[in-house]
């Protein structure tokens, strides 16, 4: 047994040979199980002594593991599928994470307009996707109309020419903002049109919206020319109209039962005054109008057929 292993009868000079031919090891339980060669305590001498083997079976375990790995790659390869399937899935989903956070660092270096811009060209090629944009949009707010109403007064006041003496009113200031004004009454109406389509939106969210739609427009610049306001008395009369539908919404909501309380119609009443005063009446038949269809709420207006009017009164007049 000079040159054998003493349990399995292989030599020591080809066992490196015959592992590397396998293309396996003993630990995935493909070869018998041998004992370690440094156990081996007998040489044909016929005297104890421990032989060490530690150089080549350093070599050989070197190697045996190398080859273990490509093994081991090879198996799970041929005999588990699904890794590979699983590795093309993780490649595909880091590409497409690095797609998304390249696509957000482009989108915050850019401006608004040119965002816009990015998109209406996107749509213009693809007009399916103009549904898709409108669908994902999240549905306006009080909150985020109030975010916007800001940034469009923002851009006019921005628009005005500077002056050493600040901004003036003249001709060419108005030149210089006028594209500003006609985009802020794109946008606002816009929004108008949107809570007043929405069958969901209850009357006091709309008559919330259009309190600030009104003050925004008090705040719009009187021009020294006056040809040259006949803008700001456009953006009057729209919203005029669609106060008109918010209080015919109203009054319908509650000829079907829908009761809102004296207080809550108070403060309706008291905002439209209010926004007729510092328009210089642009706001009187909206005034005329609420009274007609809902000041019989507050005891100055006719009273509409139906029980629930007359319910309403008894509950909130008693005599």
């Amino acid at each position: 047994m000079s040159n054998e292993v003493a349990s399995g009868g292989l030599p020591l000079q080809h066992a490196e040979n015959f592992l590397l031919n396998q293309g396996v090891s003993a630990s995935l339980g493909f070869l018998p199980a041998q004992p370690h060669f440094g156990d081996v305590t007998q040489n044909t001498s016929g005297y104890n002594n421990k032989r060490s083997l530690s150089p080549s079976c350093d070599y050989m375990e070197d190697r045996t593991s190398e080859n273990d790995e490509q093994a081991s790659t090879a198996l799970v390869g041929v005999r588990n599928p699904t890794s590979l399937r699983n590795k093309g899935i993780r490649k595909r989903y880091r590409k497409e994470t690095a797609v998304k956070r390249t696509l957000t660092y482009l989108l915050d270096s850019l401006q608004r307009e040119q965002i816009l811009e990015v998109i209406e060209k996107v749509t213009e090629e693809n007009p399916q996707l103009r549904s898709r944009f409108l669908e994902a949009i999240p549905r306006p707010t009080l909150a985020s109309v109030s975010f916007a109403f800001s940034n469009l007064e923002k851009r006019v006041n921005e628009a005005f020419p500077f002056f050493r003496d600040g901004p003036t009113r003249d001709r060419y200031s108005f030149t210089r903002v006028k594209p500003r004004l006609l985009e802020l009454q794109e946008s606002v109406f816009q929004y108008a049109d949107h809570f007043i389509s929405a069958e969901s939106e209850m009357p006091s969210v709309i008559f919330s919206f259009l309190k600030l739609a009104s003050e925004l427009g008090h705040r719009l610049p009187d021009w020294d020319h006056k040809p040259d306001n006949q803008i700001k008395r456009e953006y009057y009369a729209k919203l005029v109209q669609h106060w008109n539908v918010a209080i015919e919404l109203a009054a319908k909501k509650m000829e079907e039962g829908k009761l809102f309380g004296r207080a809550l119609v108070t403060e309706w009443a008291t905002e439209l005054e209010r926004h007729n005063q510092v328009s210089q009446g642009a706001f009187e038949d909206s005034i005329s109008l609420f009274k007609n269809k809902l000041g019989w709420v507050l005891g100055v207006g006719p009273l509409p057929q139906g029980s629930n009017s007359k319910f309403y009164l008894n509950f909130n007049h008693p005599q």
